[in-house]
């Protein structure tokens, strides 16, 4: 911590910020509104014997009071909740994305933000992704997927000089790269080496400057890190503010029933916007939680910008459900695909998003949307995430399992079950109301085959469903 020492003078209580930074960070989780509700999450982890607490800040979001092996549970495994860092929630609900908005996560991998910004949006309008990593972007698509979020395009572009082509957004989220102080609870090896500070500052301002420009007038910059440096949070802001041709207007960040302390308005004799008061500063002590900055604002709504002509990406252009999709609603006994669109990215898949997406033309493509059908092989197949989706409205073409049965399926090992022949035919495979994904009835021997992903699969002897306490 010898480093750290330069922030005494800022700290409240240095004793216990200290201390803090020597425990266990607790494991905070998100339900997913599209799927649950916080308290029928809660109802159902404690009848497994898992406590939580319910933040009081945040309506979708708790402490779980032990650890509980939180990414092996049933509940995550079928994306009833995620796991995200309680002070990391603090800037998607400051950025307050709406159904039907444009939104873009300038600096998205690994994807929590994103995914938190789409359920907040109930899966209308637009979410870019973006990052310039493709290899950081596995990390989104499998919280997407499992979450069943299908507004998003990622993007592979470096945020600094993200496309004017790819139009104007409502809201803009900065959660820029960072020393990573904050997360030192999580992740002790960031306070092994001081960071270059110079060197990440002029990469912050770069990505703020692009937020302000490609923001809609009357639209949301919102500026974020995980870390306490004020050279990577009040200087970058008053810099690239002092540049503009415009004064935003500061949106006060206080987060009630949450206690964070004001942003810097001095810091080594240089002085700020007495206005960066409306910023917040995150002290782990202060809540049990990592270490975070917030700061906020509006665009002024008579900002003149210029407009560049939009198109919908070659590869997203709408396709007719009828030969893939019609014949899945009559045999899994769909209700409600009316609001969705599909597109064919590519020969292997069919891939579904809202009827209101608005994708960024010019962008380098990363993905988009929910990969739904695998059309590749000789019985087109329901993907994992298109099962999870669909799940709650399938009335035909279900299978039902016990706790350890599903253990099974999930760690891909066929089962054998009552009227288990059938006929070789994709079911969706469900347990305790839950669809968790696609299995195969195998006429000759009454087996179910587990088609669940290797790459989610539960490892042998793990339990998705016993009490770990």
């Amino acid at each position: 911590m010898s480093y750290l020492d330069r922030y005494r003078g800022i700290v409240d209580d240095w004793s216990e910020f200290a201390a803090s930074l020597a425990e266990p960070l607790p494991t905070c989780i998100v339900a997913n509104s599209l799927r649950t509700t916080r308290e029928s999450l809660a109802s159902r982890l404690d009848r497994r014997g898992v406590k939580t607490r319910a933040l009081p800040w945040a309506d979708d979001a708790m402490v779980m009071l032990e650890r509980n092996n939180p990414g092996l549970r049933y509940e995550y495994m079928t994306g009833l909740y995620n796991v995200q860092e309680e002070a990391a929630v603090i800037p998607v609900k400051i950025l307050d994305p709406q159904p039907g908005e444009r939104v873009l996560d300038l600096c998205a991998a690994p994807g929590n933000k994103t995914a938190q910004m789409a359920m907040a949006m109930r899966n209308r309008g637009t979410v870019i992704a973006n990052d310039r990593s493709a290899g950081r972007h596995r990390a989104t698509r499998s919280i997407l997927d499992r979450l069943g979020l299908y507004n998003v395009f990622i993007s592979l572009q470096n945020g600094t000089n993200f496309p004017r082509a790819a139009g104007t957004f409502d809201r803009v989220l900065v959660d820029a790269p960072c020393s990573c102080e904050g997360t030192s609870r999580k992740h002790s090896k960031v306070l092994e080496q001081e960071p270059d500070y110079t060197h990440l500052a002029g990469v912050q301002r770069g990505l703020l400057r692009r937020a302000f420009e490609i923001c809609e007038p009357g639209g949301r910059v919102v500026y974020s890190t995980c870390t306490y440096a004020p050279e990577e949070n009040e200087q970058v802001i008053d810099a690239v503010l002092r540049e503009l041709p415009y004064d935003p207007e500061w949106l006060d960040c206080r987060v009630p029933e949450f206690a964070t302390t004001p942003g810097l308005t001095s810091w080594a004799g240089e002085q700020f916007d007495p206005r960066m008061e409306r910023a917040i500063r995150v002290w782990p002590h202060l809540n049990d939680t990592g270490g975070f900055f917030v700061a906020a604002f509006t665009k002024p709504a008579d900002v003149e910008m210029r407009r560049e002509a939009q198109s919908t990406p070659e590869i997203m252009r709408p396709i007719e459900p009828s030969r893939w999709i019609d014949p899945l609603v009559e045999r899994f006994g769909w209700t409600d695909v009316a609001g969705w669109s599909f597109f064919e990215p590519n020969n292997k898949s069919v891939c579904l998003t809202t009827s209101d997406f608005a994708p960024p033309p010019g962008v380098k493509y990363g993905g988009a949307g929910l990969t739904f059908l695998r059309k590749a092989m000789a019985v087109p197949k329901i993907t994992t995430s298109g099962a999870m989706l669909v799940g709650p409205q399938t009335t035909a073409g279900v299978v039902d399992l016990e706790p350890h049965q599903m253990d099974d399926f999930l760690r891909r090992r066929d089962i054998a079950y009552p009227g288990g022949h059938g006929g070789n035919e994709y079911v969706l495979v469900r347990c305790e109301g839950v669809v968790a994904g696609v299995g195969r009835r195998l006429a000759t021997s009454g087996l179910l085959e587990s088609l669940y992903p290797g790459a989610w699969a539960l490892a042998d002897g793990a339990s998705a469903f016993e009490d770990d306490t």
